[in-house]
């Protein structure tokens, strides 16, 4: 962890080129996300920098004096634009200082920013689908095209260039990089240049080979199943095939079974040590870690974990991969949901009851684990209240002698109840937090 001093200095460069319009874009799309202290540091930044070249340095005391700004609110705001695409961070240390670089970026496009999942997915999140689609709704091309047929000429048949010109000859031999206009990779959980780098090494495979959507796909099976990029890099260089049209190089049927074979086995292992009992939640296990874990592991590893660290069946992992592709559930709902119907049904990954309860998630558009835990706490109250009823109905009068079944206290009851002990640690600190 790099400590920030306000002696230690900085410098500021635009890469590429920026318009006035992409101000109105950083306002209007990523100010709900990041927040008005994040755009504050932008703007200034922008306000330092020149295209392409980096600013005479300053120290960052200089920067909070003019933005009246505490260092510890100025590392975290910038945490934020940099997780957005906006801000690249670089720092050189010597004997006598630190030196930090700054470099920004222009947003992306409106186009690009509602394609994109995840700033799309996070800026609902802040401002709600009711909001967003009024914002959307700005850059929207509703214009009819009443123009008829296009005539227009090619360039080609108007110029009718001669490749062998001089000119061309003299153009093609230049390779400066010129300016343009940059916009910075959001870093994620899947690293395409690592995957990329891979690929290349174990074939002859290259970026420009796998299409968008391909790659989307790869990306989401491999978060899935938790398959890291150099093993995702050499299962896809087995099962390309350079003969079909691009878009259909990659037979994903093949790649899922694949990467829901490829095992962590010293993830297995180390987590089987550690396991004291079949079901993750006990009285024992804190908020936070449960939390964590359904966030930080891959739906495969985390139902393994729930297994005593033993390979999840295929049919569980085929389910799993149903529930992301289908119900475009997150991986960490999926966690959530797979650990609550394996308290509530008897330890048993029923794909119906599954099934139904991921399509409430959807339609609830449930993207995180708190919301999710509390929707199935819901879930579990009326199963609970529609079980009541039921043996209450069974008491019926009659001369015969009548055996009425009684509720047993169980493991799997036990386990139903922390669960729900669990959510309802979750929903009062919720509230302590003032949080919705």
């Amino acid at each position: 962890m790099t400590v920030l001093g306000s002696k230690d200095l900085l410098r500021v460069k635009f890469s590429g080129l920026a318009a006035d319009y992409d101000r109105e874009t950083v306002v209007n799309l990523y100010q709900p996300i990041v927040g008005y202290t994040a755009m504050a540091i932008y703007f200034s930044l922008w306000s330092l920098s020149s295209t392409n070249k980096y600013s005479d340095c300053i120290t960052h005391e200089q920067l909070f004096g003019r933005m009246q700004m505490a260092p510890g609110r100025f590392v975290e705001s910038r945490k934020l634009l940099e997780a957005t695409g906006l801000l690249k961070t670089y720092v050189k240390t010597s004997d006598v200082t630190k030196k930090y670089s700054y470099v920004l970026y222009a947003p992306k496009s409106p186009k690009e920013f509602f394609d994109n999942t995840l700033l799309y997915g996070m800026l609902i999140k802040c401002l709600g689908v009711e909001e967003v689609d009024s914002i959307k709704s700005k850059y929207i091309d509703n214009t009819v095209d009443e123009n008829g047929e296009e005539i227009s000429e090619k360039f080609t048949d108007v110029f009718k260039p001669s490749y062998d010109d001089p000119a061309f000859m003299y153009v093609a031999g230049k390779h400066e990089k010129t300016v343009g206009r940059n916009v910075a990779k959001i870093k994620n959980c899947f690293d395409y240049e690592v995957f990329f780098k891979e690929i290349a090494f174990k074939s002859d495979i290259d970026e420009k080979n796998l299409s968008s959507k391909e790659m989307q796909e790869i990306e989401r099976i491999s978060l899935l199943n938790g398959t890291k990029e150099k093993d995702a890099a050499n299962i896809i260089a087995n099962i390309y095939d350079s003969s079909l049209p691009k878009g259909k190089r990659v037979d994903f049927t093949k790649l899922a079974q694949a990467f829901q074979e490829s095992s962590n086995y010293n993830f297995i292992s180390e987590t089987k040590k550690e396991r004291k009992s079949a079901n993750l939640v006990t009285e024992d296990s804190g908020l936070a870690s449960k939390i964590n874990l359904m966030e930080s592991i891959s739906p495969k590893d985390f139902l393994s974990v729930l297994q005593n660290g033993t390979v999840p069946a295929r049919s569980d992992l085929k389910l799993i991969d149903d529930l992301s592709k289908n119900f475009k559930l997150e991986n960490c709902v999926i966690n959530a949901l797979v650990d609550f119907v394996l308290a509530s049904n008897n330890n048993i990954l029923s794909r119906l009851y599954t099934e139904k309860i991921a399509a409430s998630l959807a339609r609830e558009g449930i993207v995180t684990t708190i919301d999710a835990m509390n929707y199935l706490k819901k879930v579990s109250k009326k199963q609970r209240s529609s079980s009541a009823t039921k043996v209450a109905k069974t008491t019926v009068v009659s001369e015969k002698p009548i055996v009425v079944n009684t509720i047993k206290k169980s493991v799997d009851d036990e386990d139903d109840v922390s669960w729900t002990q669990l959510i309802d640690e979750i929903s009062t600190e919720d509230n302590a937090d003032g949080k919705a």
